[in-house]
């Protein structure tokens, strides 16, 4: 009976041994696993981020298209204006 119970005993510690050990593989190909993922996220993060302030810039540009397109008709329509004015006030005194 002791002689079964040492066996069962080495057996149990043989298979700890295992056990343990292919833990410890585990543990090891997780910890690169969570490496080489904090390195691809990091990766998108900055390609995500480059292409946020591309996408910033050309709305600010378009932005300001539009705003040109709006304002320079008016602000060529009042020189227009006024000089049509200082030549009607020349007209005038003359």
């Amino acid at each position: 009976m002791e002689a079964k119970i040492t066996n069962v005993e080495t057996t149990v510690r043989e298979m700890d041994k295992r056990l343990t050990a292919q833990i410890q593989a585990v543990q090891v190909t997780m910890l690169e696993l969570d490496k080489r993922l904090s390195n691809r996220i990091k990766e998108l993060d900055n390609r995500l981020s480059f292409q946020t302030n591309i996408l910033l810039w050309t709305i600010g540009t378009l932005i300001g298209i539009v705003l040109a397109v709006i304002v320079l008709p008016q602000v060529l329509g009042y020189f227009q204006e006024k000089r049509a004015r200082v030549e009607f006030q020349k007209r005038i005194d003359e």
